[in-house]
């Protein structure tokens, strides 16, 4: 496993991205078995949110924000209702390998978060209605606007990866 450049994990860390990420995913506790959400109705939601969703070909939907010459891509992979969600980070339209974020969970590698949590989590999490689908869609997306917020600051303060 590579870790995230320094630039981004620092990011990361400064927000407590991960006890971020599983104090949202403790909110989402398997009590049914919900039937998966078909695409048609995953793109409801995200037009709902007010989100421009690109794509939705197997399972992928991804939306930008762009900075100067930065673009920040959300990817979603979501399949039987479970998400998983990247961040992905582009200079002058080309994709940024060495920023090495990847998706949320994998991030949870390389920085700080509550361990006996995130086993309450792995242990429970789950989607039990559209309504809670969309909850926690806005919830991913919220954090990630939040890394990118932060990032932007970082720009604009002439600290540039």
């Amino acid at each position: 496993m590579t870790p995230p450049r320094d630039f981004e994990k620092n990011i990361l860390m400064s927000l407590d991205f991960g006890n971020r990420i599983l104090n949202h995913e403790i909110k989402f506790k398997k009590q049914i078995d919900f039937p998966t959400i078909p695409k048609s109705e995953l793109m409801k939601i995200f037009k709902e949110l007010k989100i421009n969703i690109r794509g939705g070909t197997g399972g992928h939907y991804s939306f930008f924000r762009e900075y100067s010459n930065h673009a920040f891509e959300c990817h979603f992979h979501i399949t039987k209702n479970t998400v998983f969600t990247y961040i992905n980070l582009y200079n002058n339209g080309v994709l940024d390998r060495e920023a090495n974020l990847g998706h949320y969970s994998y991030m949870l590698n390389f920085i700080p978060y509550n361990v006996e949590l995130a086993k309450e989590v792995s242990n429970t999490r789950g989607i039990n209605s559209r309504e809670e689908m969309k909850e926690y869609l806005n919830g991913l997306i919220d954090l990630f606007n939040l890394f990118v917020d932060e990032y932007i600051k970082e720009i604009e303060a002439g600290n540039i990866p």
